[in-house]
């Protein structure tokens, strides 16, 4: 476009008559009008340059936008599936929600013969927030406690609250339980010589609420 502005500026008609008096160029209509549309041609470049520069920032901008939302909605996707925690060196797992999030804590080897693992969901949004998973290994007990055991009579699993009925559970004993503001169910299993106790401790009105899916967390715990 610029190549073609200097071609019309250097045709004959862009240029003044000499005069044979005083030798100086004049101006001519002819001139006048060929310098406006060179000015003209000029300014339609610049304009197409500054649409196409806009054009593609516009879509560099809802590319950005698109990929953003992409990653958004699959780290919300991500988010919802459910996660399986090792628990210890003994082969134990628990399969939790993705909504449950938090600490899990590990205690090996501080006592003989015990112990404990615990996952916290300290999710507010999640409707089970509150809710404490605490898994126990007891080994060395006698034959008469493995006995009681299998009928719930033991210190072990309760953490505070007290047995009101019978719970489902896939394998062993389950009891549910009530505590202060809270409920929930307790599984007690025996696999040879190792006992386990699996309890899951919820706050009342979550409990109450959402009990199907605190069962669902308590089947997700798997023994070795």
């Amino acid at each position: 476009m610029r190549a073609l502005a200097l071609a019309v500026l250097l045709s004959p008609a862009a240029f003044a008559q000499v005069s044979t008096s005083g030798g100086s160029a004049a101006h001519t209509p002819a001139a006048d009008t060929a310098s406006v549309a060179v000015l003209r041609l000029d300014h339609v470049a610049d304009t197409l340059a500054a649409v196409r520069a806009e054009r593609e920032r516009i879509g560099r901008e809802q590319a950005a936008r698109r990929r953003d939302q992409v990653e958004a909605y699959v780290a919300r996707a991500q988010a919802q599936l459910p996660r399986t925690e090792t628990l210890g060196t003994t082969g134990a797992s628990a399969t939790l929600p993705g909504s449950w999030t938090g600490p899990v804590t590990i205690a090996e080897g501080e006592l003989p013969n015990y112990a404990l693992y615990v996952a916290r969901n300290a999710n507010l949004a999640s409707p089970l927030h509150g809710a404490v998973l605490r898994v126990e290994r007891v080994t060395g007990l006698n034959a008469l406690y493995r006995e009681r055991w299998t009928r719930g009579q033991t210190t072990y699993g309760y953490h505070g609250a007290s047995p009101v009925g019978p719970a489902p559970i896939p394998e062993g004993l389950g009891l549910e339980v009530a505590g202060p503001g809270t409920g929930g169910v307790v599984a007690f299993t025996q696999r040879g010589a190792t006992l386990w106790a699996v309890a899951l401790e919820v706050p009342e009105a979550a409990w109450a609420a959402h009990r199907a899916e605190a069962l669902a967390i308590l089947s997700g715990v798997r023994l070795p």
